[in-house]
Parts: C-alpha cells; sequence; structure tokens
C-alpha cells in the first residue's frame, strides 16, 4: 500500500498480502481504525454488571415503561401541536375571508368598469352616426 496525498494509507486492498483469500475483518490501512466488523458487542470480563444498563423485561410493553415525565411531555407536545393547527385554521380562515372580500371589491369594480366602457362606447357610435347622417346631408 502506498501513502496518498494526505499522509494516510489507501484502503483498496480487500485482502491481506498473505490472506487465505477470505475478506479481512478489520482494516490493515486504518490501525487505529482496526475494530470488527462483527454486529455484536463484546464486553470485557473485567467490567462489572453494575455499570451496564438494566435491560428492560422483554415480556412488558413498551407503553408501560414510559415514566408519567415523558407521557406528560408527549401530551403537551401534543396539545401544543393542537393549539398551533387551531390557529392555523384560524389564520387560514381569516385570509380566505379577506381574499374573498378583495375578490368581490374587484369583481365589483370590474362590472362597473364595463358598464362605463359599454356607455362610452353607446355614446361613441350615437355620435359616429350623427356625424354620418351630417355627411350624407352635405353630399345630397
Amino acid at each position: 500500500m502506498d501513502d496518498d496525498y494526505f499522509g494516510g494509507f489507501e484502503a483498496a486492498d480487500i485482502f491481506f498480502k498473505d490472506g487465505n483469500g477470505e475478506p479481512q475483518t478489520t482494516s490493515p490501512a486504518i490501525p487505529w481504525a482496526a475494530f470488527s466488523t462483527v454486529p455484536e458487542i463484546l464486553v470485557p470480563p473485567t467490567v462489572s454488571a453494575e455499570l451496564l444498563p438494566e435491560q428492560a423485561p422483554a415480556n412488558v410493553p413498551a407503553d408501560t415503561q414510559l415514566s408519567p415525565n415523558t407521557l406528560s411531555a408527549a401530551d403537551h407536545k401534543e396539545q401544543e401541536l393542537e393549539d398551533l393547527l387551531e390557529k392555523h385554521r384560524t389564520l387560514e380562515t381569516n385570509y380566505l375571508k379577506e381574499k374573498d372580500d378583495k375578490l368581490i371589491s374587484h369583481k365589483d369594480m370590474y362590472n362597473k368598469l364595463q358598464e362605463k366602457h359599454k356607455l362610452e362606447l353607446e355614446d361613441l357610435r350615437k355620435a359616429g352616426h350623427e356625424a354620418l347622417s351630417i355627411i350624407v346631408e352635405e353630399f345630397k
């Protein structure tokens, strides 16, 4: 194995140089990370049982093992979520009402402008007909 540009070793080799053809279980490229790839945890015999965490009994459901503080915190979070959802619904309702009011006012303004435009067009047609009738009278 060669040194790379960063001062470490390349870890491309998957077999030991004198290997027996089986994949290696520890990394020869990183000596400080030479640990087993086996999933189980081995506890040295010098560790006392008092230092190890106690395991919960297997036949007790996980829900009954929660402390009251955890349950009250979960209930508190759930209540907080419900309050926020209610606040969101209120804000959304107010927003939609405001937008509906704006929509109605814009529709009213649009209808007024259409009516005004229609009246102006009618006046323009009448003026055009009068001008045309005057021109026709002059050429008779």
